[in-house]
């Protein structure tokens, strides 16, 4: 950008600004963390997506067709049939492809009710435990191959899903006979 837009682009932020402060409870500007947060979820309801609307329906060059509601990493967004075509977006979901990533990066880490305090606090957004989990379970997954090669030592740690470890002998092992199953936190 040049000088001229980027001090055009300062003096809106600064408007912007000025007039959401303006509405801003003061019980909610009483610390930095107060002030992050209230200045994060205004943005994300009043501001950004206007900006996404806008770059949507710039790049789309349409507007036709029925409107939706995607929730979005920079808020909720109204998308139409024709942009969400133009844009590549699935007719089902009602999450965006990046805040869909998110979300399955942070239920890969972690059980469904945690990633979805995870990320409200990393997003501002929120994606409740069952769609989290439904995420999931729509991905495919390749399944690793395994070589039935010579057995482990006895005492191998072995992972398992879910945080669970198991000691055991052989790759192909099932849970009981030669294994100890405990959890990891």
């Amino acid at each position: 950008m040049n000088q001229s837009v980027d001090e055009q682009l300062l003096a809106h932020i600064k408007a912007i600004a000025a007039l959401l402060y303006k509405e801003t409870p003061p019980e909610q500007l009483q610390s930095l963390e107060d002030i992050e947060e209230t200045v994060r979820q205004q943005v994300i309801e009043r501001v950004s997506p206007e900006i996404g609307n806008f770059f949507i329906e710039a790049k789309t060059g349409t507007t036709a067709g029925r409107t939706r509601i995607v929730k979005s990493i920079i808020g909720n967004l109204k998308i139409t049939k024709k942009q969400a075509e133009k844009l590549q977006v699935k007719k089902s979901p009602k999450i965006s492809p990046y805040l869909e990533k998110c979300c399955l990066l942070l239920s890969a880490n972690e059980s469904y009710s945690r990633a979805e305090q995870d990320i409200i606090i990393l997003t501002g957004m929120a994606v409740g435990h069952s769609t989290q989990q439904r995420l999931v379970q729509r991905q495919e997954f390749e399944l690793p191959s395994i070589s039935l090669g010579a057995p482990r030592p006895l005492g191998t740690l072995i992972a398992l899903p879910r945080g669970r470890r198991a000691l055991g002998v052989h790759p192909s092992f099932a849970i009981g006979k030669n294994t100890q199953e405990f959890n990891c936190h």
